[in-house]
């Protein structure tokens, strides 16, 4: 009957044989045959045979397992990119129309070197998640930036870092304080762009940002243009998570 369906085998009917019994040879052929089935259905060590079905593991793992290195072979743990606590080094090249769903890497990993997008190429996902580093090059060969259009509320202007750093607004009120939330934190430079669109009034901006003055070139705040649907741009940046606002204007009466 060979294997069981369970993985265990019984040897078929006339066996074992006990002392005195007579040698069979259709009791020996139907064992040696029966054997000769079970053996056929084993994995041979030398690569002979290969599995006709899924092999269950039931939980337990697969070692000494080779380095994959071509496309179809299996990978070791160190080969995934990145498992948490995790290390990797070196540069990844992504040719063109390949892309990356997931993260990279993982809340405890590093990865440090180069990472080259061309043209085609898209990643989605987070890099990276809470606790991990990325350090080294990373090349893009183009770069959108989220622009939204948050509106003046009572004299503030709330402005959240989280979701854009090009903020149009429509200047259609006096505007007597900035709300900047969700700042990168201190050691990281962070910039935004701010585009006032004037309604054909002279409005009054205090530029403080989460009651921070802006420091301005020369100290003097820029006049803003009033005629009707003309655009001042101006850029700010901070490296201690908005401890310190630098103002500058990028174009006026656009």
């Amino acid at each position: 009957m060979a294997f069981n369906g369970s993985g265990t085998y019984n040897l078929p009917a006339g066996n074992p044989v006990v002392t005195g019994t007579t040698i069979s040879s259709s009791t020996t052929n139907t064992t040696n045959s029966d054997i000769a089935t079970a053996l056929t259905n084993c994995i041979t060590r030398d690569g002979q045979s290969t599995p006709s079905a899924n092999l269950p593991m039931n939980a337990k793992k697969l070692t000494g397992l080779a380095a994959g290195t071509t496309a179809g072979d299996s990978v070791r743990y160190e080969q995934v990119l990145l498992l948490a606590g995790g290390t990797m080094t070196g540069a990844i090249t992504f040719n063109a129309g390949q892309t990356i769903s997931g993260y990279l890497p993982l809340t405890g990993g590093t990865m440090t070197g180069a990472i080259t997008f061309a043209a085609g190429q898209s990643f989605t996902g987070t890099l990276p998640l809470a606790g991990g580093t990325m350090t080294g090059l990373l090349t893009t060969k183009e770069l959108a930036l989220t622009k939204t259009a948050p509106s003046i509320s009572a004299g503030v202007l709330t402005l959240d870092c989280s979701l854009s750093n090009t903020f149009a607004v429509s200047l259609n009120a006096a505007i007597t304080s900035f709300t900047v939330s969700n700042i990168p934190t201190s050691g990281s430079y962070y910039e935004f762009n701010l585009e006032f669109t004037a309604d054909g009034t002279a409005r009054a901006v205090t530029w403080t940002f989460s009651s921070v003055a802006v420091k301005w070139p020369g100290g003097t705040a820029p006049t803003l243009t009033s005629t009707n649907g003309k655009k001042d741009t101006f850029v700010f940046y901070t490296y201690d998570a908005g401890t310190t606002w630098l103002g500058f204007v990028a174009g006026q009466n656009l």
